[in-house]
């Protein structure tokens, strides 16, 4: 049969090792020293002989969790596991890969990683969706900081793991240890990163056969309750912002953005990145693109890769942008250097200047949020006022007898 054990330690009297065979299989069942009659200390797997067209198994020292070959029942075990799987895949479908020790080292977690980030990378350069530095620069952080040294037990963190053995508990462990130091929301992101990744090796590499369940309800966030301001508010903060930022020329520009993004209601990054051809002749606004806040470039595309074009802005507010002076680069907004407006310094600015009033302000709640509600009210409003016409009834009246809200 294919494969055997070995010794790859001297004994310390010198002696010789004597290998005790199956008579009939020729198996090695035990080594021992000639001369003092002693067993090896450490034993080993020669796989060198399960090779096809994926490379050979090798000289294997250590079992599937790292540790030394100490008995000849651990060499043993470990060679007909190796065994039992060319029998049951077969010679050309046996993944010399899942054995060896290189092989093992190359589909640990933590190399994984580094390929997979190096593949976000390589699809960056091709301007391919997902290749953003802002995905993958959060990813690779929340990788090397809280999911690669999460501990699994018997000392090992899930780094340390081979990509092809994590369990369902594995994964359950580190969604409580993420759980523990931060919001859920943060927590089903870091996981879909590892799903990402797992998927990858799934249907790209083919290393996978399937993918270990993860957490019941793993992705869903829980609603969180916003606050929605108004239109004073609004005014409040935008003030604060242009007082303690932005002087001089600048001002006005700034204003201008922010006000656009409160008319939008479109994403801090699709704001900055506006160019003035976005903005059509009858006052609406084509959105198409977005600032990557990790590198303050601009993207052809927006979050969801999709276009969609706005309602038509104030006609005060669509007149001033069109004043605003032309740019080489084509964009509405631009500091006196050429520099864009970065969508993260505009949150950090935001959340300095919200003060004690709006804690639970954020700068989408300030715009994005607020604009929908806003919509939704007015739609409901609007509603409630067709039913009291066609019921022939007050508009208190119907809201109060007949209009079923809920």
């Amino acid at each position: 049969m294919r494969g055997d054990i070995y010794t790859w330690k001297s004994c310390a009297c010198g002696g010789v090792w004597e290998r005790i065979k199956d008579p009939v299989t020729k198996d090695t069942l035990n080594i021992i020293c000639s001369v003092c009659r002693s067993a090896p200390e450490l034993f080993g797997v020669d796989g060198r002989s399960f090779r096809n067209r994926k490379g050979a198994v090798g000289r294997l020292t250590h079992d599937k969790h790292g540790s030394f070959l100490y008995s000849v029942h651990q060499a043993r075990r470990l060679l007909e596991a190796i065994r039992s799987d060319w029998d049951t895949l077969g010679s050309s479908r046996f993944d010399s890969t899942k054995w060896s020790t290189c092989g093992r080292e190359t589909y640990k977690l933590s190399e994984c990683v580094k390929e997979w980030i190096l593949y976000l990378e390589e699809k960056g350069r091709q301007g391919k969706p997902g290749g953003s530095k802002g995905y993958r620069s959060h990813a690779n952080r929340f990788f090397r900081l809280h999911i690669l040294p999460c501990p699994i037990g018997n000392g090992k963190t899930l780094g340390e793991t081979d990509v092809r053995e994590l369990t369902a508990d594995d994964i359950e462990r580190l969604s409580l240890d993420l759980g523990e130091k931060m919001a859920q929301g943060s927590v089903s992101s870091g996981l879909s990163y590892l799903m990402t990744l797992l998927k990858r090796y799934r249907d790209r590499k083919n290393v996978l056969s399937f993918i270990p369940p993860f957490p019941e309800g793993w992705n869903e966030n829980p609603d969180i309750p916003r606050r929605v301001i108004n239109v004073a508010d609004q005014r409040v903060l935008i003030c604060r912002m242009l007082r303690r930022f932005y002087k001089g020329p600048i001002r006005r520009v700034a204003l201008l953005l922010l006000k656009t993004h409160v008319a939008l209601g479109c994403r801090p990054s699709e704001v900055c990145a506006l160019k003035r051809k976005d903005v059509l002749d009858d006052d609406r606004v084509m959105i198409q693109g977005s600032i990557d806040a990790a590198d303050g470039t601009w993207k052809e595309m927006t979050k969801n890769r999709r276009r969609r074009i706005s309602d038509p802005l104030p006609p005060e507010l669509a007149a001033a942008l069109r004043a605003l002076r032309v740019l080489p680069r084509g964009f509405l907004f631009e500091k006196e250097d050429g520099e864009l407006f970065n969508p993260n310094r505009l949150t950090g600015q935001f959340r300095m200047v919200r003060g004690p009033e709006y804690p639970d302000v954020t700068l989408n709640t300030f715009s994005r949020h607020t604009l929908a509600t806003m919509v939704a009210r007015e739609a409901r409003e609007n509603g409630i006022k067709e039913a009291a016409r066609r019921l022939g009834n007050t508009i208190p009246i119907a809201r109060k007898n007949y209009v079923q809200e809920g």
